[in-house]
């Protein structure tokens, strides 16, 4: 498969994922990074460098609260304008 059919791919899953980001109870890091609009490795480095909160684990999976993460976002696009 080229390079360009697997980038497509991965943006389409994205859009769609964030088109269906859940108004509550837990996220995965898949999730909000298609919200959000960044990559998985990209997310865990604003968790590391404090611009957003660490998950919540369970197990070996990691977890967002959905309404947190809306309301950050909210916060963030008030700012903004």
């Amino acid at each position: 498969m080229s390079k360009l059919i697997q980038t497509r791919r991965k943006l389409i899953e994205r859009q769609l994922l964030a088109s269906t980001f859940p108004i509550d109870g837990r996220v995965t890091a898949k999730q909000v990074g298609a919200f959000l609009g960044v990559s998985k490795s990209k997310l865990y480095l604003m968790v590391r460098d404090g611009e957003l909160p660490s998950p919540t684990k369970i197990g070996l999976s990691s977890y967002w609260s959905a309404d947190f993460i809306r309301g950050l976002v909210s916060e963030i696009e008030e700012l903004t304008v």
